[in-house]
């Protein structure tokens, strides 16, 4: 029975029949499909409905030149499979050699160059020479000097004694033709032929005192740095590392704990501190915190700020009286309350600190006003008016007319025959502005009066101001 990874799917019944697992709507009656045309190896292979319908003989497997007995299509179906796999996947054997029992990388195709990687001893340094002298590049290099068989490192302006060498010392040799590993064995050093392709390697100082490690590369003799492994610091506390005992931020905070210890202690400690801290921390702490307090702000976006005193007698909320107004970084809304105890709110749009509370006065007359001044009270505003003991703001002003009128609302101060701000009224029974922004000393008072071509009757005009500090 020859394998040809074609799988035909006969229906010799009188209905359509349905793989469900397959996603087959229906194998036509009396036709046939390819299933491998449309369907992978082992999906086919997988298909549980489909291996039940071909052993009840419902369906019949075709390999492309002959129709199978039932336990012949089952069969197939596992044997392309098993094909299936075999063309894709190496196989356990294939995998396998060397006489091992386990995958071998010699057996692996398209795979990366490294390589089989083997780390040798660790070496001591990376020596510039084995020698009696040596010329130094950089801060760090190191040589061997063979006359009192000591080590040798270059600070940058001199060589300084690094230390003895000792029975079984390791260095690589860069002044070597390939770079190899010298031992110091029985008084001399030897080759020890150890510098192949891959070969791994850690040096305990590669100039700058800590680990390193270094893969050799064959193709060019030279041993290639891979990076630094400077574990120890974090272990000992050392310069620029953080172990348990200096849990600090640029000592703002005191070692947590004041001794090293393991992490979980630390943790819990640290844990400990914050709660304490929390617990007793101020709103001027709060404010302070990380900074000189500049532009801190609340976000209130999951509801109101709520100060409730609990029902006491003491106010849940102050701001300190002060005589000295805010003068720099000015912004809508802010608040001042001033050493008289009056509350101001800060009006960008009008550039003015104006109190929180807003004031009116009003002007009137009975009957026809054309041309005339309105009264305050029952005095005509040319004869008085309403006098200011604080400086002011005012902020707007409206009129109301019991019969629809054309004219002209103005208002003067001080019996001065100018117009600080005027209302145009136009074929209506009044109207209004609140952008009104006009200052008047303490002491002034004001004159209302109406101008008109159409004679308006019983005017009632209200100004509002508010107190300015100025």
């Amino acid at each position: 029975m020859a394998i040809m990874h074609t799988v035909i799917i006969k229906n010799n019944d009188s209905t359509d029949i349905e793989i469900p697992d397959l996603g087959i709507i229906g194998v036509p009656a009396g036709d046939q499909i390819t299933l491998s045309n449309q369907e992978t190896y082992p999906e086919i292979a997988g298909s549980d409905d489909l291996r039940t319908l071909v052993e009840n003989g419902d369906l019949v497997v075709n390999d492309g030149s002959d129709d199978l007995s039932a336990a012949d299509g089952v069969l197939y179906l596992t044997i392309v499979r098993q094909q299936y796999l075999m063309d894709t996947f190496y196989t356990r054997a294939q995998l396998q050699g060397s006489g091992q029992a386990e995958i071998h990388w010699n057996n692996l195709t398209n795979k990366p160059a490294f390589g089989d990687p083997s780390f040798v001893a660790p070496v001591l340094y990376r020596v510039l020479d084995i020698a009696s002298d040596a010329t130094a590049s950089n801060v760090g290099d190191v040589y061997v000097d063979t006359d009192d068989d000591k080590y040798y490192k270059w600070n940058g302006a001199a060589w300084v004694d690094d230390g003895d060498v000792a029975e079984g010392d390791r260095v690589i040799n860069l002044d070597h033709a390939t770079e190899n590993i010298h031992v110091f064995d029985s008084g001399a050093w030897a080759d020890t032929t150890e510098s192949a392709d891959q070969t791994l390697v850690n040096v305990n100082d590669d100039g700058d005192g800590n680990d390193a490690q270094y893969v050799y590369d064959g193709p060019t003799d030279t041993w290639l740095k891979m990076g630094d492994i400077d574990y120890s610091g974090h272990f000992d506390g050392g310069a620029g590392k953080h172990d348990a005992s200096e849990i600090d931020v640029e000592g703002t905070y005191p070692n947590v704990p004041s001794s090293p210890c393991d992490a979980e202690t630390a943790i819990s400690e640290l844990s400990d501190a914050i709660t304490s801290a929390a617990e007793s921390n101020t709103l001027d702490e709060a404010y302070d915190e990380g900074g000189a307090g500049a532009g801190r702000a609340i976000t209130a976006d999951s509801g109101p700020v709520e100060i409730d005193n609990g029902g006491g007698t003491q106010a849940g909320f102050r701001l300190v009286p002060n005589a000295t107004f805010p003068s720099v970084s000015l912004a809508n809304g802010q608040v001042h309350v001033d050493a008289d105890g009056i509350e101001y709110v800060y009006d960008g749009t009008r550039g003015k600190w104006l109190s929180k509370a807003r004031m009116t006065m009003s002007f009137s007359r009975q009957g026809n006003s054309a041309n005339a001044y309105l009264l305050s009270g029952e005095v005509p505003a040319n004869q008085s008016g309403p006098r200011f003991h604080k400086d002011v703001c005012i902020t707007g002003i409206s009129c109301q007319l019991s019969n629809v009128s054309t004219g002209t609302l103005i208002v003067r101060k001080d019996d001065v025959a100018i117009n600080l701000f005027t209302l145009a009224i136009s074929s209506a029974q009044g109207d209004h502005d609140d952008t009104i922004d006009e200052s008047i000393d303490a002491g002034s008072f004001l004159q209302c009066g109406l101008t008109s071509s159409v004679t308006p009757r019983n005017p009632v005009v209200t100004i509002w101001y508010a107190y300015e500090k100025k």
